[in-house]
């Protein structure tokens, strides 16, 4: 039986949470081991979420830089080629390149276009959102 980066994940934390914390108690050890326990759960948890959240930003992403008009003849090029997009390219390297576009795009919008900004402002915060580790759950 083999288990997934994520079930493993969540095996270190409740070993730590049910052997290593009893064996400290309440000192500052003991309360450290507590706090490891909870983030390897919490990175656990995240294992199985943020592949499905990063893909719904990337496409969310995708969808704002494709919707993008700009006055800028360079800048509309090198989003027209950032979108035709590399079919051999992997998600984190699309991901970079996504990013960067939205950097340039931005910019271009804080001196161009208040509507964007905010738009891009708003994309910025919804994926802040969704990199966030939720608070620990105890496995089911």
């Amino acid at each position: 039986m083999s288990l997934s980066v994520a079930q493993s994940l969540q095996s270190l934390a409740l070993a730590q949470a049910l052997m290593v914390v009893p064996a400290l108690g309440d000192s500052y050890e003991g309360k450290t081991a507590a706090t490891i326990a909870a983030l390897l759960l919490m990175l656990g948890q995240a294992m199985e979420e943020l592949p499905g959240r990063r893909h719904e930003s990337r496409r969310a992403l995708e969808q704002l830089l494709r919707g993008v008009e700009v006055s800028d003849p360079a800048l509309a090029l090198d989003l027209d080629h950032i979108l035709a997009g590399d079919s051999d390219m992997n998600w984190m390297a699309r991901d970079a390149v996504l990013m960067g576009a939205l950097v340039e795009v931005h910019a271009w919008a804080d001196r161009h276009d208040a509507a964007l900004a905010a738009r891009c402002r708003d994309w910025l915060a919804d994926w802040a959102a969704g990199e966030r580790l939720d608070p620990p759950r105890l496995p089911t």
